[in-house]
């Protein structure tokens, strides 16, 4: 049994440290001393530096972490998360309204909330654009609606806690910028995804060489781990293939082409074009 073949890119970022980490507790169950069976030089300096690697990118993630910003961030994040939920139960309660004009308002703003899914577990980065888009979309439907249906305090607050942590991020990204080089997490999590590559590849080199016994307790959890991400990823795209079946985005419609200019004529009055003569 070999671990099985799996591009680490495909993770979001979070995603990828915590699977090194996994991978990383497993090492133990490697032959990585020279006693025991299966041991290979090549196998242990892999395990180091996946190791040291390991630590090298979980160093950078806590810096970057720990800039004053940072907790101010999270709690500004969770308070617009509270707030998008509440407005939400509120819209979902409200579609059976019995006024009529009431509850069509409340439909129409479910379709706007359903259309960017569960928000408040969403990264930061992908709830803030969605965020945008979602109270643009409320937006649209008019103050008049929304004050009718009794939404306008729900999507004032949401509209604040959303501009409050978009405040707060760019003073982090700021202390970020000021304290990391440019791209060094991007750097450091690629050295980690090539040391795991260089640590799979040179274990299931040496399954094919001494049998599979001495690995098996680092390969198979391993393989088990790589099932639980893939079933995770398939369950995103299911999701987001879903998503976007049930609110496909309308087309553009096409700008009227513009009318060709008249041909210019030359001083004289002349035209500047001429047929051949018959």
């Amino acid at each position: 049994m070999k671990i099985d073949v799996f591009n680490v890119n495909v993770m979001k970022a979070e995603e990828d440290f915590a699977y090194h980490q996994a991978v990383q507790g497993k090492m133990a169950n490697l032959p990585l001393a020279e006693s025991v069976t299966g041991y290979s030089a090549g196998l242990k300096a892999a395990a180091n530096t996946y190791d040291e690697k390991i630590k090298e990118l979980d160093k950078v993630l806590k810096e970057a972490n720990s800039v004053p910003s940072a907790f101010e961030a999270s709690n500004k994040d969770a308070a617009r998360d509270k707030s998008w939920t509440i407005m939400r139960n509120f819209v979902k309660a409200s579609i059976y309204h019995p006024d009529p004009e009431v509850a069509e308002i409340m439909t129409s703003a479910l379709i706007y909330f359903n259309r960017y899914g569960d928000l408040s577990k969403a990264t930061q980065l992908d709830e803030t654009g969605s965020m945008y888009n979602l109270l643009e979309d409320l937006r649209s439907m008019g103050a008049a609606k929304l004050a009718k249906a009794g939404l306008t305090p729900y999507f004032n607050d949401l509209e604040e806690k959303n501009k409050a942590f978009v405040a707060i991020r760019d003073i982090r990204l700021d202390e970020k910028g000021e304290r990391l080089t440019p791209g060094l997490i991007q750097k450091k999590r690629k050295e980690v995804d090539e040391a795991y590559r260089v640590l799979v590849e040179t274990t299931n080199a040496l399954v094919v060489i001494n049998g599979d016994t001495p690995y098996l307790g680092f390969v198979k959890p391993v393989n088990a781990l790589i099932n639980e991400v893939r079933a995770t990823l398939a369950n995103r795209r299911t999701t987001a293939k879903k998503r976007a079946e049930k609110n496909p985005k309308q087309p553009k419609d096409p700008k009227d082409p513009k009318q060709p200019k008249d041909p210019k004529k030359p001083e004289g009055g002349g035209d500047d074009i001429h047929t051949p003569e018959e």
